[in-house]
């Protein structure tokens, strides 16, 4: 009696045409596009590459220049700069005869071309047993710059020791450190000059006479030059400690102990010269002051 209604299927939206297209329309499709996804990604991660190693170049070059200044600023050039202590002047050889020194020590060693390995006690040590005018030397290194700085002491003249041969330059100490020629002219102004009789064969670097022998050396001459006595020689005999003075217009000479007081001994002397004026007294010979309180003469 009652017929059923013939029901039609529905359609879902995404699968109505409009008319006059024969694809299916999606409300949810996007238009296509010629470039792949893949090959989209590897452009854009190319050119993040190529803009990290533009950017990234200027750090490495910088980096690469502070690097190589670093290890340039640990080397040491092989030919120091000179100078000298406590404002000494070069008496003996020029600044440059150090230099090349120097310079042939370190050039020997590889190790000694950089700041880390280089060992300055060794040429140091090395100059000083190479020149025997040098008390001291110290290698100083720059902490910025690779020229080091070679600062030298050297032995100051004392005496100028004479043989029947040759003239040398010794020391305070007594130490020969260079001969005469050697030392500049104005240099040896003023230093006494003293005649060895020993006879030895004296080289440079050799202990001529003893620390104690110069200082009264000088100790005399300085009371000779306090007294307006001038010694027109110095002697020093085969005698052990035993100083011959000569003065100016004086047939005699002195004969003084080097390990006694130069002081009193002059004194003796001067005592002795004044009484033997008194008594018309003239020495033929000597007038020896070497005891203390006695004086004889012949």
């Amino acid at each position: 009696m009652f017929h059923r209604r013939q029901s039609v299927p529905r359609q879902r939206p995404d699968s109505i045409r409009p008319r006059g297209t024969k694809g299916v329309f999606s409300y949810y499709s996007t238009p296509k596009s010629n470039v792949r996804p893949g090959n989209r990604m590897e452009k854009a991660i190319d050119n993040i590459e190529v803009g990290s190693k533009a950017r990234s170049l200027p750090v490495l070059v910088a980096l690469s220049v502070i690097i190589l200044s670093i290890l340039a600023s640990l080397t040491v050039s092989i030919r120091p700069s000179v100078s000298f202590v406590k404002g000494q002047t070069a008496l003996y050889r020029s600044q440059s005869d150090y230099e090349n020194a120097a310079q042939n020590i370190l050039s020997r060693k590889l190790s000694n071309q950089t700041k880390l390995t280089i060992n300055t006690g060794n040429v140091e040590e090395e100059l000083v047993n190479s020149y025997p005018e040098l008390a001291a030397a110290a290698f100083r290194l720059p902490v910025i710059g690779r020229r080091a700085n070679l600062v030298l002491e050297l032995r100051l003249p004392a005496i100028i020791l004479t043989t029947t041969s040759k003239a040398y330059i010794l020391d305070d100490s007594g130490l020969i450190v260079s001969d005469l020629q050697s030392l500049a002219v104005e240099a040896r102004s003023g230093l006494p000059v003293v005649l060895d009789q020993g006879g030895l064969d004296l080289k440079v670097g050799d202990q001529a006479v003893t620390s104690e022998t110069v200082r009264f050396i000088q100790a005399i001459t300085a009371q000779l030059q306090a007294q307006n006595l001038v010694a027109s020689q110095l002697t020093l005999p085969a005698s052990a400690n035993q100083l011959d003075i000569i003065l100016k217009d004086t047939p005699y000479y002195i004969k003084t102990d080097l390990s006694g007081d130069a002081r009193v001994q002059l004194g003796s002397y001067l005592a002795v010269k004044g009484r033997l004026l008194k008594d018309n007294i003239t020495p033929a010979e000597y007038i020896d002051v070497r005891v203390e309180e006695k004086v004889f003469y012949k």
